[in-house]
């Protein structure tokens, strides 16, 4: 029962002693390196039709083919025969057909969509048989004479070996295909199985194989010579594997860009590239479930040209189209970078806004549109009224469905009520964001009618009592509401980014009052809180500008940016315009810090010259230990980095006594003064001696 195992052994004893074993290895891998083509192949047979089926089927058989023949024809010259040997043309070249045939029916095997029981086996039958039959009869193309013998057991084990080898190869390429995305160390190990199924094939038939004494090569001298045929041979393998893999790299590239391109004309509108109702709708549903976990809202804007018809048939369908694709680069452009925009059908339009704070957010957006669209501009060159109706998530619905349907609803309001305007869906929205737009229209007629005033809350030295800067906090002077804080429109202004504006007029009208002051002898560090949207590059410019006109030395301006800011704000901008401001000698603080994420950050890569500790840890700090080791925390921080600190909230005796004991220097609140208008600060500060001056 051993003798199979100790003739094998016998075998690969022998091996050794009469083959090159560099050849060997050169065997395997070129065997190998086919192999590899082939499986590449199979994993994507399943999917072609038709023309590029064909391809794929030629292009792998091939390759396996002429691996098996290569591998065949170098393992021969790798093998030492004392004898001088040639090879028959005809049968050369016929041997190469049971491998690519083998191959070719295999694939065909593994393009069947239904997985029959027994076909791994199958497809291994066939490759090992072919693998076998061509080994067998590229020795028959040696035409020895007298013929060559076999052991009938290592015969038996060559054909055992190639059929078990290529099953397993198979089974492992099977599995890759059904493996979303196959790794290539799978890949190279199947590759690897297959090619030892050839090699192994070979080089046991080689065993098996016995040379009578005497014998003679009647192809000598007529047909190949050994050693050119297998270095040719292995060389075109080589060659013709390296370019189907090429190819095949090509091709695949090529289905892909088309398989995208497809997918993009499923999704798209084809005259505007805009998404589609399907895409629309897969988006919105996306968009539902995250937002189901927020406190924002969704908005859903329907949109509808107002007197499209109209322009169609005056001026014609090419030009109708022209304006169709400007109306698309508008929308987009009017809304953000993250929002959706769809073309439903003619001159519908639908998009989606995500992350809203509020409905006044979502009626500033929908306005934006409107502008954007009754721009004359374009190569079409008209301008577009349109109307915009708006459901909200979760008031006005829970599910796309229901809110497409609010959606256009609103529109057919905003159609009613005399188009080229936006309705929401729920009127009770509609009414309050009707009062939120006439206050920021008010709003920005206060700016340019000088309405806005600015109040004064003083710091104070802790120690001294004196006041030794000031805060800057803007009021509204409302023509009938009286004097407005800032909560009743700062909220308002935010949402329609309109921060810029107000900051600058903030800016300038401190720098005066501030530049007067010093003018009387009482320098005082002024500061100005700055909102996110403001912090870029023309700030700079403003603060500029401010500083020249007023004549306020700039060490004497401070600017307060909000931890929440500088992550809202743009991190490259945000920094280059700090830096730019530094640089004019303007100061910057953090105001309410430890509140946000990344304090220590900014202090360490932001030009930062004090913090200012947040009132909520001042106001606990009596109560809770852990608010009073924040304070004290944040005071030894700022003293070794060298950085002023001003506690904000102080309203009582006991507070202030704990900073000063913690070691705070300057603080700020209700203890000291509440927030005072120009005249009553000068009096604070004893600027009264000038009031023409100040007041």
């Amino acid at each position: 029962m051993h003798f199979p195992i100790l003739r094998t052994l016998w075998a690969i004893q022998r091996m050794t002693q009469h083959y090159n074993l560099w050849l060997v290895a050169l065997s395997l891998a070129v065997g190998s390196l086919a192999s590899y083509a082939m499986l590449e192949v199979a994993l994507r047979v399943r999917d072609a039709s038709g023309r590029g089926f064909r391809y794929w089927l030629i292009g792998g058989s091939t390759a396996l083919g002429f691996g098996v023949w290569s591998t065949h024809f170098i393992g021969m010259l790798a093998h030492s025969v004392h004898l001088p040997v040639g090879y028959d043309f005809a049968l050369t070249l016929l041997s190469i057909v049971p491998a690519v045939v083998a191959a070719a029916l295999t694939l065909c095997l593994f393009r069947r969509r239904v997985d029959l029981p027994g076909l791994v086996l199958l497809g291994g039958l066939s490759i090992g048989v072919g693998i076998a039959s061509m080994h067998y009869v590229g020795m028959a193309a040696l035409k020895m004479s007298p013929s060559l013998q076999y052991d009938p057991m290592l015969f038996a084990l060559s054909w055992l070996i190639a059929i078990a080898a290529a099953t397993v190869s198979l089974a492992m390429g099977k599995r890759l295909r059904g493996s979303d995305r196959p790794t290539l160390a799978k890949k190279l190990a199947a590759a690897l199985m297959l090619g030892l199924a050839i090699a192994g094939m070979h080089y046991t038939g080689m065993a098996a194989t016995s040379f009578a004494p005497g014998s003679v090569s009647l192809a000598l001298g007529v047909g190949l010579d050994k050693t050119a045929l297998a270095v040719g041979l292995g060389l075109v393998t080589l060659l013709v594997v390296i370019l189907l893999i090429v190819i095949f790299d090509a091709r695949i590239a090529a289905e892909r860009m088309v398989a995208r391109e497809l997918k993009h004309m499923a999704l798209h509108d084809q005259l505007t590239g805009l998404a589609n109702r399907e895409l629309f709708h897969e988006q919105l549903c996306s968009a539902l479930h995250r937002t189901s976990r927020q406190t924002t809202l969704l908005a859903v804007l329907a949109i509808n040209l107002d007197g499209f018809k109209e322009i169609n048939d005056l001026f014609g369908h090419k030009v109708g189209d022209r304006l169709l694709v400007d109306v698309a680069r508008r929308l987009k452009r009017g809304m953000r970078r993250e929002d959706l925009v769809a073309r439903l059908s003619g001159d519908q339009f639908i998009a989606m806004a995500a992350d809203m704070a509020s409905p006044g957010q979502a009626a500033f957006v929908a306005q934006r549109l409107l502008d954007e669209l009754n721009r004359a501009e374009g190569e079409s060159g008209i301008a577009v009224r349109a109307s915009i109706g708006i459901s909200l998530y979760p008031q006005d619905g829970n599910t796309a469905g229901e809110l497409l349907k609010q959606a256009d609803f609103a529109l057919y309001r905003a159609k009613a009520d005399g188009k080229g305007c936006h309705h929401f869906y729920n009127a009770t929205v509609e009414h309050a964001v009707r009062a939120q737009q006439q206050r920021l229209e008010e709003l920005k007629l206060a700016i340019a009618r000088d309405e806005l005033t600015v109040f004064y809350q003083p710091q104070v030295n802790t120690s001294t009592r004196a006041v030794v800067g000031v805060e800057a906090l803007v009021r509204w002077r409302h023509p009938i509401e009286g004097m407005l804080a800032p909560g009743a429109f700062i909220p308002l202004a935010e949402g329609a980014r309109m921060m810029p504006l107000l900051d600058a007029w903030v800016i300038r009208k401190a720098c005066t009052d501030a530049a007067q002051w010093s003018t009387l002898g009482i320098p005082l560090r002024i500061g100005i809180n700055v909102s996110a949207q403001s912090i870029d590059l023309d700030l700079v410019a403003v603060v500029a500008d401010a500083l020249q006109q007023s004549g306020l030395p700039a060490e004497l301006l401070e600017l307060e940016i909000t931890e929440t800011g500088l992550l809202t704000a743009g991190e490259k901008i945000a920094s280059k315009a700090l830096h730019q401001l530094s640089g004019l000698g303007v100061q910057l603080s953090i105001d309410d810090f430890g509140t946000g994420y990344g304090s220590l950050t900014y202090l360490s890569t932001l030009p930062i010259d004090a913090i200012k500790i947040d009132r909520q840890f001042v106001q606990a700090a009596l109560q809770e230990r852990p608010a009073a080791a924040i304070v004290a925390s944040l005071i030894d921080l700022a003293r070794n980095l060298d950085l002023r600190v001003v506690s904000e909230g102080v309203e009582t005796a006991a507070q202030l006594d704990f900073l000063l004991s913690s070691g705070c220097d300057v603080a700020q609140g209700y203890w000291f003064s509440r927030p005072l208008p120009l005249r009553e600060f000068g009096h604070f500060i004893g600027a009264e001696s000038a009031p023409e001056v100040i007041l």
